[in-house]
């Protein structure tokens, strides 16, 4: 469903990933003392080795927000966090309040200029039976703001209030060891992907997750236990499935972010002992962060949680 990859971006048995010469990674893996590390077949933690480091540093894949009951966070992950240099997560920190009301806020025109009067009505009855917001309300709450600023009220609505952010726990086990956070990039390059869509594609966004906002929770349901499992083969998919159906394209969620952070990343991993915290969808598949890594000379093991 549509609103699987804005889960995942705020986020199978089939094998995407290519074997690169496959005979020379295992001979490289053979020559890694892996210490307490134990390897496995498929996780949300990988440790990066090759490629000349001097230190292996780990890749973990998170969901931006879940709920409390499907929350897994083992102590071995805290201590890989807090036995790194460096911390390297999508953006580096929590954007304030005032700094995340301007970044859903349009600059010119009305949130109403986007969609036709019968979008309006759902939309209108929408909001007055799960938010409780009638329509003066509406028309004063979201008049200045972009249409995205809804679809993240309704994420938030299926969620429910009992949730947790891998990002937030991570970035308060760096601060506490005084460990450097780094961005792969913006906020508002991250808003931008949603901006660049035309208007009407932003409508019938909107009005997607609105009308599969009553089966969308068997759906979650089912991404987060994925997501608990630790299979991001399969998380992948789910989005792939879903790609440019109305809204954003996988090319324009994952594969060209994919491609962009691989310099930063390899930058930073060279000199520093890195914990790298993404959204889990960023890993799997050809264009994934394991396998653009894997292309790159270095060696990707999943290591068990």
């Amino acid at each position: 469903m549509m609103m699987t990859r804005y889960l995942l971006l705020l986020l199978s048995s089939l094998l995407l990933m290519g074997c690169f010469n496959p005979i020379k990674r295992k001979a490289l893996k053979d020559q890694i003392n892996f210490g307490n590390d134990v390897p496995t077949d498929m996780s949300l933690l990988w440790r990066i080795d090759g490629g000349n480091l001097k230190h292996p540093s780990y890749l973990f894949g998170t969901m931006h927000l879940i709920q409390e009951e499907f929350w897994y966070f083992p102590d071995e992950l805290t201590q890989r966090i807090e036995h790194s240099d460096k911390l390297v997560l999508e953006i580096a920190g929590i954007p304030t309040p005032a700094e995340s009301i301007a970044l859903i806020t349009l600059t010119e025109g009305s949130f109403f200029d986007f969609f036709l009067p019968e979008q309006l009505d759902s939309i209108y009855t929408f909001l007055n039976e799960h938010l409780g917001l009638n329509k003066e309300l509406v028309d004063l709450s979201f008049s200045n703001l972009k249409p995205f600023a809804l679809v993240q009220l309704v994420t938030a609505q299926k969620f429910g209030s009992k949730t947790k952010s891998y990002e937030i726990s991570i970035s308060q086990i760096a601060n506490d060891k005084e460990i450097e956070n780094i961005g792969l990039e913006t906020a508002a390059e991250q808003i931008e992907i949603f901006d660049s869509l035309s208007n009407e594609t932003q409508a019938e966004m909107v009005m997607q997750v609105i009308r599969e906002f009553e089966e969308s929770g068997k759906e979650l349901d089912v991404m987060q236990e994925l997501y608990r499992r630790q299979r991001i083969d399969s998380l992948y998919l789910m989005i792939q499935s879903q790609a440019g159906e109305f809204g954003p394209t996988e090319a324009q969620l994952l594969d060209n972010r994919n491609k962009n952070w691989i310099p930063k990343i390899e930058k930073i991993i060279k000199k520093n002992k890195t914990f790298i915290a993404v959204g889990a969808g960023h890993l799997y598949g050809e264009n994934g962060i394991i396998e653009l890594l894997k292309k790159e000379n270095y060696v990707l093991t999943a290591i068990q949680l």
